[in-house]
């Protein structure tokens, strides 16, 4: 499957100023190479990230795949804000996707660019700040023994986060991911330049 990409069209300020939005890569763990760990109806699976850039939380980038589901079964995801802890965690948002919606598994995704599923996330509108603390949770309503699979590694790739499963959460068990955040460029001349469908952007 091509890398997803997803349509942003530059934003023209009312003023001199031009304006267009970008979207970059905040965060991100790419070791997915240890373990497939399976999301049923009796098990959901997340990871949490601290937000680095601040913007519009636009989409999230994961190494998925799937066992005797059929093409119309659903994976919900949901952002939380876990600031202030998991249990009871506001939601701020829920989408879905459906099995045949999947992209590819690689064992380890690419920051330069999308390898693997992309969630889009931008209908959303979700607002992230530096310091924000978010949790990324997996559900489904399928059952065993069909089930969705997402990769992740140990070791604690991913210091600024963890994973959890149900009410358990590990520091050092992270899920393979990338956060992408939409941010919004100014140009003082009002010239809009530059690919705003540039989702293999990165932040320095």
């Amino acid at each position: 499957m091509a890398a997803i990409r997803l349509a942003l069209l530059a934003l023209a300020s009312t003023s001199a100023l031009g304006s267009e939005i970008e979207v970059v890569v905040d965060q991100y763990q790419l070791d997915g190479s240890e373990q497939n760990n399976l999301i049923h109806s009796a098990r959901s699976l997340g990871q949490t990230c601290l937000v680095a850039i601040p913007g519009t939380l636009a989409a999230i980038e994961m190494s998925l795949y799937s066992w005797y589901t059929d093409p119309a079964d659903k994976l919900i995801i949901e952002i939380l804000d876990a600031s202030s802890g998991l249990a009871g965690a506001p939601l701020l948002g829920t989408t879905t996707i459906s099995d045949a919606e999947l992209g590819p598994s690689p064992q380890f995704l690419d920051l330069q660019t999308v390898t693997a599923t992309l969630i889009d996330v931008s209908s959303m509108e979700i607002s992230v700040s530096v310091g924000d603390l978010i949790g990324i949770r997996l559900s489904s309503a399928v059952e065993l023994p069909a089930a969705f699979y997402v990769k992740n590694s140990f070791s604690n790739p991913y210091p600024r986060g963890g994973f959890f499963s149900n009410d358990s959460y590990w520091e050092y068990h992270d899920l393979a991911f990338k956060t992408f955040v939409a941010i919004t460029q100014i140009y003082a001349d009002g010239f809009e330049s530059g690919d705003t469908s540039a989702w293999s952007s990165t932040k320095p």
